[in-house]
């Protein structure tokens, strides 16, 4: 099984749309919200939406702190994220435009799913 956090609005649709197999989805309004429901568990994948008003730089600094490679999946209705240049370049994987197609976001889940696998194989 791995996870992945996102909204609770947006990941709900998801799960819905993307049933459930081994994957687990886990909503919560904001970082902080996420790291006290967790427990001990670490997300393989965080879905951050990117028209948040309380994202900025800062989020992916401390998410980066807190899940270490967890692969980050951004959503957002705008093209262009100029406040967010330095996230595009050391954090943010794959950024995907809103209304977001169920297809494409399974596709990057098992693809994530995929990299994280081989990853604990190589024991990095």
């Amino acid at each position: 099984m791995w996870r992945c956090w996102g909204r609770k609005g947006f990941v709900r649709r998801s799960a819905l749309c993307l049933g459930g197999g081994d994957l687990h989805l886990e909503g919560a309004d904001s970082l902080e919200a996420l790291r006290a429901e967790a427990g001990p568990w670490r997300p393989q994948v965080v879905i951050v939406d990117l028209d948040s008003p309380d994202v900025d730089l800062s989020t992916f600094s401390k998410l980066a702190a807190w899940t270490g490679r967890a692969a980050v999946l951004a959503l957002s209705r705008r093209p262009f994220h100029p406040e967010l240049r330095e996230a595009f370049e050391k954090h943010i994987r794959v950024c995907l435009r809103k209304p977001v197609d169920p297809d494409e976001l399974w596709l990057w889940l098992r693809a994530f799913g995929r990299c994280h696998r081989l990853e604990e194989e190589k024991g990095s």
